[in-house]
């Protein structure tokens, strides 16, 4: 109980001390027409369903989304149904899982295309080299109503794109940054609410335009120490939205000792540092409880303790206590005790959303 008391007595200091308003960022390509160069239906790209229907993604394979006229600046994301965010970033090769990624393609714009194959282009970012399996780009737009993305050579299976209009800033834009704790959370059976539903359905009364954009970065065997070894590489893909949601600690804190608390604490500074340089608002969640009963070792308090300081040092709104949830519902984990179960998963999401749906309410900033 003093923990807890402890941990809402920071919510509070912290909050007051660095709050800050989203403004939200319509979503503008559920439902809309959009066409592609293999046969079949890809309408299901754009349902807003993650982990169903997918484009079997070829060489020289491309969808075109036909979108309103009228923004001058939007947010495009495209999803893999891969389980991990990245092969090669954040992690040793032993949690390699080697599924196919778009490698090399292509973001166009057109203002007078009639099928998305004809009328004239414009490429508005060209990626060569990827090695994700999401993505978000910043596009100018403004005379534009198609979107396009051509892949020139990979493969995978991209399961939803979406159009956000940012015309007014890129606030509501979200970047998972965590472990392979963050790649249950969304590539979990699929959930009816997910994050961006959560933040919806709280925000409805006081911001119903509320629509999160989210890129989603769960990299198994991540640690701090291997996430700041690739920070340029979390920046240059990854380093343009607006807050990044950081799920770490399992994998430093892994037997309960605390032999990596100095490093991870360093290291979460650091990444701090880069993702304020980069103009993000960094959010942390405290590290997952385990079930010590199976696990055989629970999270050492002081990485908790190393959370809460640094979240309170650096002015940040706090994360979902992942800690003190899982501590009290060990039977929303897997057999292991550690990761969780498909609703645990599911009340992560919810207990993202609730650290931070007041963030869209403006008269918080305000005092109003």
């Amino acid at each position: 109980m003093v923990m807890k008391s402890r941990y809402s007595l920071l919510l509070i200091l912290a909050a007051a001390a660095s709050i800050f308003a989203i403004r939200p960022n319509p979503q503008i390509s559920r439902y809309k027409p959009i066409y592609a160069s293999f046969s079949g239906s890809p309408s299901a790209l754009v349902n807003g369903k993650f982990g169903e229907t997918a484009w079997n993604v070829q060489d020289s394979s491309w969808i075109a989304l036909k979108l309103e006229i009228g923004p001058k600046a939007v947010f495009f994301t495209w999803n893999a149904t891969n389980y991990i965010w990245s092969d090669s970033i954040a992690q040793p090769g032993t949690c390699a899982k080697g599924e196919p990624i778009p490698v090399n393609y292509l973001v166009l714009i057109s203002g007078n295309s009639t099928n998305g194959d004809d009328g004239t282009w414009s490429v508005v970012d060209s990626v060569f080299g990827n090695t994700v399996a999401a993505r978000g780009h910043r596009i100018a737009f403004e005379g534009s109503f198609w979107v396009k993305m051509m892949v020139l050579s990979g493969g995978g299976k991209i399961d939803e794109v979406e159009v956000f209009d940012i015309t007014s800033g890129y606030d509501d834009t979200w970047f998972f940054l965590g472990t392979d704790i963050t790649a249950d959370m969304f590539k979990k059976p699929v959930q009816m609410k997910d994050f961006g539903k959560y933040v919806m359905e709280y925000v409805k009364e006081f911001n119903p335009t509320a629509t999160p954009a989210i890129i989603r970065g769960g990299v198994g065997c991540a640690t701090m120490a291997t996430i700041v070894s690739d920070i340029d590489k979390y920046m240059k893909i990854a380093g343009n939205v607006g807050c990044f949601a950081i799920e770490v600690g399992t994998n430093d804190a892994w037997g309960g000792t605390t032999d990596n608390l100095k490093s991870f604490t360093d290291n979460l500074q650091k990444l701090i540092n880069t993702c304020k340089a980069n103009k993000i608002h960094p959010i942390i969640a405290r590290t997952m409880a385990t079930n010590p009963a199976i696990a055989g070792w629970q999270v050492n308090e002081g990485y908790l303790a190393a959370i809460d300081q640094l979240t309170k040092k650096n002015g940040l709104v706090p994360g979902p206590d992942l800690y003190g949830w899982f501590s009290a519902h060990p039977e929303d984990l897997m057999e292991d005790g550690i990761r969780p179960s498909a609703r645990g998963s599911a009340t992560i999401h919810r207990l993202w959303a609730e650290a931070v749906y007041k963030l869209y309410d403006e008269s918080e900033k305000q005092g109003k």
